[in-house]
């Protein structure tokens, strides 16, 4: 029987700054900062980046490499790829997680701990201090805010555009046959859970 796999969608925001080609490395200038609706324009170089990041992980776990806990997140959790994608106009960070079986809300809860530490202080922290070579200038991205990461589920699901002090973090789940899922969402359908959703609070002027 063939098996099938989930794929388990984590957005959040990301923001980045750009040191123009007219920087002044010995003055006082201040980098440009740029936000999500800022960063699509940046959206292939950002992806190729985090792809030349991820390199040295093994291809069939990914960051999941790293997670030595013997729990049920490791017994369910095939891969986790990260990854960036446009929505509603605006960059967000995505984290693409495999899964063998649904995960507790305990468990994703432990998920969510593990992805937070990997953007702020392993493969993300990494990630942040290597420019990316752009047209206009030295662009640096970062996958982790000041404000964190999500740690309770939201009421409603609110588009990433849409007026509000609080940002929406969403998840998505897609059932996939196969022994891997594909990682090329574009196109498929997936189905929105939108009680499921997480919520992230963001910088004032952010995405």
């Amino acid at each position: 029987m063939e098996e099938i796999m989930t794929e388990l969608i984590l957005y959040s925001p990301v923001t980045g700054e750009l040191f123009d080609n007219d920087y002044d490395w010995n003055g006082c200038d201040a980098p440009l900062e740029l936000y999500g609706g800022d960063l699509t324009a940046f959206t292939d170089s950002i992806q190729e980046a985090l792809e030349r990041e991820a390199l040295p992980l093994p291809a069939d776990r990914g960051l999941m490499a790293y997670y030595h806990d013997r729990d049920g997140v490791n017994e369910k959790v095939a891969s986790l790829t990260v990854t960036v994608e446009e929505r509603y106009g605006k960059l967000y960070g995505v984290a693409e997680c495999q899964l063998t079986a649904p995960l507790t809300p305990a468990e994703l809860e432990r998920l969510k701990d593990y992805i937070t530490g990997q953007y702020s202080d392993g493969f993300g922290e990494g990630f942040e201090q290597r420019p990316i070579q752009t047209a206009e200038g030295e662009l640096y991205v970062h996958l982790w805010q000041d404000s964190g990461f999500p740690s309770a589920p939201g009421r409603n699901w609110r588009r990433p555009d849409a007026p509000r002090s609080r940002n929406p973090f969403t998840t998505a789940v897609e059932e996939r046959h196969g022994e891997r899922a594909n990682h090329h969402r574009r196109g498929s359908r997936l189905r929105r859970h939108e009680n499921s959703s997480l919520r992230l609070s963001c910088r004032a002027g952010g995405i």
